[in-house]
């Protein structure tokens, strides 16, 4: 949903036209952005992954590269004339971009610019070095690309009007180290200058969408989303994490045991509070493409309580193509029966109660998804987390092959029902 939802950023920039950026202020996701050019002002728009202008598509991002659209010259603008290539990209541990390739003669070789004279047949598109802040080092390298490249440091958009990159909530500047708002979250971190990059641990870190210290998970190849059940509030906007919602916190008696269970294993879990709002949802799915994009190959699990469930089902649906391995219910509870399984998730299993209210509801199939709907005959919509974690715990270990740091107890044949 888009009404609403979005303020205007504006930015100084030294040139004589304006630029102005929209952003999804709950999520920090950037939705359009106005810039000048010789033929005018052209708008570009960020849906889905892929940045349009004048109606066409430009460019898509996934986690290796970019598919890029371009207008042979002489041809009518029209979707059907599209002529589609791809290059890939080369990134450290921190997932700045090094290198962009592409192999324009599909021949399995890449002409560097030791092979060929000519700029045309230039293989290399792009090499690209940075100080541990984020500056490029000046002299080395090939910074520009053609068609432009600009997701560098980090993989976020460098603006190349004002030398800035937009991490979402804030805007960066690399020639400094400093961002150039005030944290949003920045009561959590009073140790540190509200301005910030990373706390000053740039060569082992990263600054997640401009709000905290993150460490890269190189190691990981798996994620677990945990969306708990309700509490009475939704979580404010850029604290959905139930570690930062000043609401809740990590259930260690239920599905926070999820959390212990793996952590420091390749299993990466990030545990939500589940939202009447869009901010939960749209911050899962933000952290799920981030994960994907250090990790094509890794895989997606989604588990989620009561109104929890219901985000997960959600959570699933907003990720488009990005296939989720498994997603868990347990007693789903909304408004509304629209609790349909999305034909990305591959295996859909769902556990409800009758024996108080709300009571579950079962999730319907697509005609691709396998779904499994079962009863959990002595649970309660309270205990019914507490009583699963321990065959939850199982499964993904089972799919990952991840041993878990403890087994909690599994629930036997006599304690559940299938539909």
């Amino acid at each position: 949903m888009l009404i609403q939802l979005f303020t205007e950023k504006e930015l100084n920039a030294p040139i004589p036209k304006k630029k102005y950026i929209v952003d999804n202020v709950s999520t920090g996701e950037k939705y359009k952005k106005e810039y000048p050019t010789a033929e005018g002002i052209k708008i570009r728009y960020y849906l889905g992954g892929v940045e349009w202008e004048d109606g066409l598509p430009v460019q898509y991002h996934f986690g290796d590269g970019r598919v890029m659209w371009e207008l042979p010259l002489g041809e009518a603008p029209a979707m059907e004339n599209l002529k589609a290539h791809l290059q890939y990209r080369i990134t450290d541990h921190l997932g700045n971009t090094m290198v962009v390739f592409e192999d324009k003669n599909n021949d399995g070789l890449l002409l560097t610019e030791e092979s060929t004279d000519n700029p045309d047949a230039l293989e290399v598109i792009q090499r690209l070095w940075y100080y541990p802040f984020g500056m490029h080092l000046e002299g080395i390298g090939q910074q520009l690309a053609t068609p432009a490249q600009d997701y560098r440091y980090n993989g976020k958009e460098k603006d190349e009007a004002t030398g800035l990159y937009d991490y979402g909530f804030r805007w960066y500047d690399p020639a400094i180290g400093r961002f150039t708002g005030v944290d949003p979250i920045a009561d959590q971190f009073a140790w540190v200058s509200v301005f910030n990059y990373a706390e000053n641990e740039p060569v082992g870190h990263i600054d997640l969408w401009g709000l905290q210290k993150a460490k890269p998970r190189t190691d990981a190849q798996n994620m677990v989303i945990v969306v708990q059940g309700y509490t009475g509030t939704n979580p404010p906007n850029n604290k959905t994490q139930a570690r930062n919602d000043p609401g809740s916190s990590i259930d260690r008696t239920g599905l926070g045991k999820i959390n212990d269970a793996f952590s420091g294993t390749s299993n990466q879990v990030v545990t939500f509070s589940s939202s009447h709002s869009d901010n939960t949802i749209n911050d899962a799915i933000g952290s799920v493409n981030d994960f994907k994009s250090a990790n094509p190959d890794g895989k997606v699990f989604l588990v989620g309580h009561s109104l929890g469930g219901d985000n997960v089902v959600n959570i699933a649906e907003g990720l488009g193509n990005v296939g989720v391995e498994l997603a868990v219910t347990l007693d789903i509870a909304d408004y509304w029966d629209d609790d349909n399984a999305s034909s990305n998730v591959k295996n859909f299993v769902n556990i409800s109660q009758n024996n108080d209210f709300p009571g579950g509801e079962d999730v319907e199939g697509n005609g691709t998804t396998y779904v499994q709907n079962f009863s959990a005959v002595k649970s309660t919509h309270r205990s019914i987390d507490n009583d699963f974690v321990g065959t939850v715990i199982q499964m993904i270990s089972n799919m990952t092959g991840v041993s878990p740091n403890s087994t909690p107890k599994v629930n036997s044949h006599e304690e559940v029902k299938r539909h």
